[in-house]
């Protein structure tokens, strides 16, 4: 997400979204957007429509848990936000030369 982000190239997360905690984290790396089609099948499976509306509702809740924890007014405040990153995330960036925050410069 951040090597798009910084190339300026709009980028969607699906792989391995799971949750409205994975959406958060992926649009607080500069993704514009998160797919998740698999919790989504699993969903309706479960429960039919009913089970999707359920987990889509779950999944905006986190989301929005997520932006008033952090102050964020909108989800796309998510990639300005202030963040901890893991010391290997840090570095592997750093390595890259990519920004650790979706609207800085690289170095």
């Amino acid at each position: 997400m951040v090597a798009a982000r910084a190339g300026g190239v709009a980028a969607i997360a699906s792989g391995g979204v799971r949750d409205g905690l994975d959406v958060a984290r992926a649009l607080a790396l500069g993704a514009v957007a998160g797919g998740a089609a698999a919790p989504a099948l699993r969903a309706q499976q479960a429960g039919g429509e009913a089970g999707v509306v359920a987990w889509i509702e779950r999944t905006v809740a986190v989301v929005r848990a997520v932006c008033v924890l952090t102050g964020c007014r909108t989800p796309g405040q998510l990639a300005t936000a202030p963040r901890h990153l893991a010391p290997a995330l840090a570095a592997w960036l750093a390595d890259l030369e990519l920004p650790a925050r979706a609207g800085a410069a690289s170095r």
